[in-house]
């Protein structure tokens, strides 16, 4: 019994490491094979979390933060970037050399000042002056308020995750895909490292034409650099070359003076309020710059919008700006508010600073340029801005202060752009999303430097870098900026409304309301802005969803789609009430019981095909006691989810333990699904120890043929038995499912579905075959039961609409017996099939004639063959129907050799006629006397009770011969009793009418059986429903015409002994419905075999199900399984199909 126990300081440190490792880091076959090996002594677990738990911490700090310190300056990504495995693996190198700690940062210097500086950009420099001149100072105040609108919102919901948990270095890349999941984190990462990189182009093209301005020929303080496009690229180049070679070479340099650049950008941005109070009204109509100093008439006029075209700044684009225009221009210049969320790996407490320092960032910021925009607008006249993207800097106090301003922010920020790029491309590399990213997971020993991924981003700026335009780049960035702001709404959406237990952020001013409208805010901005560009952004981020979902392994980091989708299946699972399902929506929903993977995989890639997008579980028995089963259990169950993994079918996994396997097969129809997700068809295959071999391929071709299924199996499994086997059938019938029975396939050679597996292109046509044949119903008097007839038509329509079957053409097979019903019958079930929309081509067969054991067995044309001989050679029921042909054409032969006499004569000769005459030269002999055939009557019947002839104790007369003469003696009853009734004898008259009856009663109580229920046999389809009679009907148990004891085998005499009599009473010929059920299979098997040739890949049939209680027999079991045997056997794979409720309708 457990114990209580008391903890320390080390045991809640144990936890919190222990918390932090299970957040999704451990590798998903660490966890399998943890599960398999079973559970950790606690206590030596806990020893061992308490002895290393400072180098633990010294390690995950470490891995969170690299050695490279470009601390306030990134944009997006700081810390490495990946996952604490490959960390690991990086620094294993590493582990001789004494790793420094790194200082770890508060709210001021971890988020604040890189929020700050990365917002302070280059847009405030160059483009606000051209964003005053066309929207004025209420449309400038205007979009900038929308602006931080969409990034207060997206700030809300970066606060809701960085205070849900640990947040560890990435950035928005992390955040994204550590809640999204990585199809989304990974897509949108790429989509950002994009953005950022347009970012980097813009900035090294802001960092140009600042030098332009202040250098070139045409203009500035000194002229000795040349202007023109090729001149502009070439100093882009190496602008953008320089801040690449020190992200390589110089890093701890450019660190380190970072507070420097600092310093002169705030320099820089403060001398502009000051200047409007220091400088003098001034005109410089050379430089076009005319300054009023405060005024009001300026104010003024700078108030309202003035949209015009070929204004300084403008974008190469004709026609006049508008609003959407400037608003791409404006925005970047606000979308760094993700600088904090990259530096969390190296915050003291990631949880407090990052939502403190964004939102003040976010405050000062606004403030700052709001205020830039007013004193812009009350001191400079709109013509200056017109005509001079330099305003800022020719109205200034300390123009050389804001030059090495602007300097300052633009290297600073392509600097940061080309080290932020390449460590979100090394992160997502890392993570092993796209194989073809792997090279670029690449970092220095020192200070894990992304060389590759550094080089490529500077190979890409110089692409973007073409362009020649910051407005156009500018609209770039604002497209991928508002992508990922949206996203990241998103993800805090999805949490929140899948009702995530622990998503419990405690960041106060967040919920789904402002999620989501920073996610419509977003994403609406986007296609206002720009509709085209937007679209493109999208579709690349959808392709690159579909890339990552396609090449990506599987990743344990508990993404937020398991927690959507588990909220709407549960919350969809209820409404899905199965009480009100309707015939028309019906879909098979198939629980495949399989026993060994490597003998049934042609099956279960089969039924992955037939369940066209329903429901599939394979379900497995284990057979011994559940205590010593546990470990075999689990260890099964990860192999039949690693077969459902490499083979690609989208199925559940459903193992049981059981003391033998009907009875987990009967727990698995019980318990497997979940409300109206309840398998509908118990699929199994034929047992393997009956089957015979194929002798051909049937089925699609594999375009490489593999020599076995993949080998992830390694649990014995023991064949079945047949009466086990019955047993399962029974019930699921017993509980009302339908049943399919899957025998040879071993013909086909399935690798997967076709999404997985490619198939070769069929050289001639293959087929589906369809054989409908109807399940006769005599017991009672009712209508045929059509259950399994529309199955078997639904089934392979469902078939044929799936991929790796679609090429195959459907073909519908039905039979009559005789040939002036085949257009009657063409007739009716073409009609049926048109109305109920099945693709088919239809054949109609008739058996007489054409089929040799229909010939042989029923008109008795023909000798038997081979095989039917040594079928039938035992058979009692063939036996007395050999003996009926026989009488009957000795009857021919006396009618021939008989003359006319009178009418008395005549009948007494037609009763004679039909009895043989050696059987009554033997009779006779037997009583030592010639009697007349009444007389012959009387003492036959004193015979069979042992009262007459003493030697008649020692000769019995066979059933056979009894039965004979019971055929020939109805007729001659009524006379022989009035006779003997006048004699005198101690004779009851109706004792041989008593006799007759009671032997008849007998024998259909021994055909009846203790049950007297059958789940339905074959018979032909003569009677075909015309399609208005196909209707919905409640499901019900289905009675058929085979009606046996369960103790009786399906081959014995009693089934024979009730049915020649009636023929022979009847006076009618022998039909296919008369015979009984292995005569019946014989005749079906050679003609499935006949016109269901190589061409045909699978054949769809009914299958006769066994009657209740046969199971309790082996023999009667085995005798089934035999007949089935014969009826599928010899020809392509077949799948038996039987149903207890109508699966079509006609019905809208």
């Amino acid at each position: 019994m457990s114990r209580f126990v008391s903890a320390d300081e080390a045991d809640y440190a144990s936890l919190q490491e222990q918390l932090l490792h299970r957040s999704g880091n451990d590798d998903g076959a660490d966890q399998m094979r943890a599960s398999v090996s079973g559970p950790v002594d606690s206590r030596s677990s806990s020893a061992s979390l308490r002895s290393t738990r400072a180098s633990s911490s010294q390690a995950a700090s470490a891995t969170a933060s690299p050695s490279l310190v470009l601390t306030e300056s990134s944009p997006l990504l700081h810390g490495t970037g990946m996952d604490s495995r490959s960390s690991a693996m990086h620094h294993a190198s590493l582990t001789s050399q004494e790793v420094p700690v790194m200082r770890k940062l508060g709210t001021w210097d971890g988020v604040f000042m890189p929020v700050t500086l990365n917002v302070l950009g280059i847009i405030l420099f160059l483009r606000f002056g051209f964003i005053l001149g066309q929207a004025g100072l209420i449309g400038a105040l205007a979009l900038l308020i929308g602006s931080y609108a969409i990034d207060t919102l997206t700030v809300l919901s970066l606060n809701a995750i960085s205070t849900n948990g640990q947040v560890r270095g990435g950035g928005a890349y992390y955040l994204i895909s550590r809640s999204l999941g990585p199809e989304f984190g990974g897509s949108i990462g790429l989509v950002f490292f994009f953005g950022q990189a347009f970012n980097t182009a813009m900035n090294t093209l802001g960092c140009v034409e600042i030098l332009v301005n202040a250098f070139g020929e045409s203009r500035g303080y000194m002229t000795f650099m040349p202007e023109g496009s090729p001149f502009l690229y070439l100093y882009g180049t190496i602008t953008l070359w320089l801040c690449t070679f020190v992200c390589l070479f110089g890093s701890s340099l450019f660190a380190r003076a970072t507070l420097m650049l600092a310093i002169i950008l705030s320099l820089a941005i403060l001398s502009i309020p000051l200047s409007s109070f220091l400088v003098e009204p001034f005109e410089d109509s050379v430089r076009s710059v005319y300054y009023s100093g405060w005024n009001w008439i300026t104010l003024a006029e700078n108030m309202w919008p003035n949209f015009t075209s070929g204004a300084a700044g403008s974008s190469a684009v004709p026609g006049k700006e508008n609003w959407r225009s400037v608003f791409g221009v404006l925005f970047p210049a606000v979308c760094g508010i993700l600088a904090g969320s990259s530096m969390s790996g190296d915050l003291r407490k990631p949880s407090k600073s990052i939502p403190k320092g964004t939102n003040w960032a976010l405050i000062f910021t606004f403030g700052i340029y709001a205020l830039c925009f007013v004193v812009l607008a009350a001191t400079v006249p709109r013509e200056s801005f017109y005509m001079n993207v330099m305003i800022v800097e020719a109205i200034s106090r300390w123009p050389s202060i804001v030059l090495m301003g602007e300097l300052a922010s633009c290297v600073f920020s392509a600097l940061m752009g080309v080290m932020g790029c390449a460590k979100i491309l090394q992160a997502i590399a890392r993570d092993d999303l796209l194989p073809f990213l792997a090279p670029f997971a690449q970092g220095t020993a020192h200070a894990d430097v992304p060389t590759y991924a550094v080089l490529f981003t500077a190979l890409l700026c110089q692409f973007v870098l073409l362009l020649d335009s910051i407005n156009l780049i500018a609209q770039l960035v604002t497209m991928t900026t508002l992508l990922t702001f949206g996203v990241l709404s998103a993800a805090t959406c999805a949490l929140k409304a899948g009702g995530a237990p622990s998503f419990r952020p405690s960041f106060r001013y967040w919920n789904i309301w402002t999620a989501g409208a920073g996610t419509i805010a977003s994403l609406g901005t986007m296609l206002v802005t720009d509709s085209y560009t937007a679209s493109v952004c999208i579709a690349v981020t959808v392709l690159l969803f579909i890339l990552i979902q396609v090449f990506s392994p599987p990743k344990p980091w508990g993404d937020v789609s398991h927690n959507v989708t588990y909220h709407f299946v549960r919350k969809y699972l209820l409404r899905l009430d199965e009480r009100k399902g309707h015939v028309k929506y019906w879909r098979p929903q198939i629980l495949l019981l399989a026993n060994d993977p490597r003998k049934e995989w042609n099956l279960i890639i089969f039924c992955n095909s037939l369940k066209k997008g329903a429901l599939y579980i394979l379900g497995h028995v284990l057979q011994g006691q559940f205590y010593d089963c546990l470990p075999e259990l689990r260890q099964t169950h990860l192999e039949w989810l690693k077969l459902v993994d490499v083979s690609g079918v989208k199925g559940f996994v459903d193992v049981v333990i059981a003391r033998d396997v009907r009875e987990g097969a009967r727990n698995l129809i019980l318990s497997c699904g979940l409300g109206g997700m309840r398998p509908n068809i118990i699929v199994l295959g034929f047992p393997t120890a009956l089957q015979r071999a194929s002798e051909h391929h049937r089925g699609p071709v594999a375009r490489v043929r593999p020599s076995e299924p993949p080998s992830v199996w390694s649990t014995y499994t023991q064949p079945i038995d047949g009466a086990k086997f019955v047993g399962i059938l029974e019930d699921a019938l017993a509980l009302n499912k339908a049943l399919a029975v899957a025998y040879g396939f071993d013909a086909m050679d399935l690798p997967g579905p076709s999404k997985v597996a490619r198939y070769e292109p069929a050289l001639g046509e293959q087929y589906i075959d369809l054989w409908p044949i109807q399940m006769a119903n005599h017991v009672r008097d009712e209508a045929p039961s059509w259950d399994t007839y529309t199955m078997v038509l639904q089934l392979g329509t469902i078939l044929s609409f799936t991929g790796t079957w679609r090429q195959h053409k459907l073909r519908v097979n039905v039979f009559v017996e005789h040939d002036d019903e085949m257009a009657s019958e063409r007739l009716r079930v073409r009609t049926l099939l048109d109305n109920l929309r099945i693709p088919a081509s239809l054949r109609v067969f008739c058996l007489s004639g054409h089929v040799p054991r229909y010939d042989a067995i029923v008109l008795g044309k023909r000798a038997l063959d081979s095989e039917l001989t040594e079928v039938l050679q035992d058979d009692p029921w063939w036996r007395q129907v050999c003996d009926m042909r026989r009488r009957e054409e000795l009857q021919k032969q006396m009618k021939h050799k008989a003359e006319p006499i009178d009418a008395g004569a005549r009948r007494h000769s037609l009763s004679l006629s039909s009895v043989d005459g050696r059987r009554r030269a033997r009779q006779s002999r037997q009583l030592g006397v010639s009697l007349p055939e009444e007389h012959l009557a009387y003492h036959y019947n004193n015979i069979r009770l042992g009262l007459s002839h003493p030697d008649a104790h020692d000769r019995q007369d066979d059933d056979a011969d009894y039965a004979s003469f019971q055929l020939d003696a109805d007729n001659t009853y009524d006379e022989l009793e009035s006779e003997l009734a006048s004699l005198a004898v101690d004779w009851d008259p109706a004792y041989l009418i008593r006799a007759r009856r009671a032997k008849q009663q007998q024998r259909d109580t021994q055909s009846d059986g203790m049950y007297g229920v059958s789940y339905g046999t074959l018979s032909s389809s003569q009677r075909t429903v015309t399609p208005a009679t196909v209707h919905t009907q409640d499901a019900r148990p289905r009675r058929g015409t085979e009606v046996r004891s369960p103790h009786t085998s399906p081959r014995s005499v009693p089934e024979a002994a009730s049915l020649m009599p009636a023929v022979a009473r009847g006076g009618r010929a022998l039909t296919f419905n008369d015979l009984p059920n292995h005569a019946q299979y014989l005749i079906l098997n050679e003609l499935i075999r006949r016109y269901s040739t190589r061409s045909t890949s699978v054949v769809l049939t009914a299958l006769p199900a066994p009657a209740p209680g046969t199971s309790t027999s082996e023999r009667d079991s085995l005798a089934y399984l035999h007949q089935l045997q014969s009826l599928y056997s010899g020809g392509p794979p077949v799948l038996g199909v039987h149903a207890t409720t109508l699966t079509m309708t006609m019905t809208l």
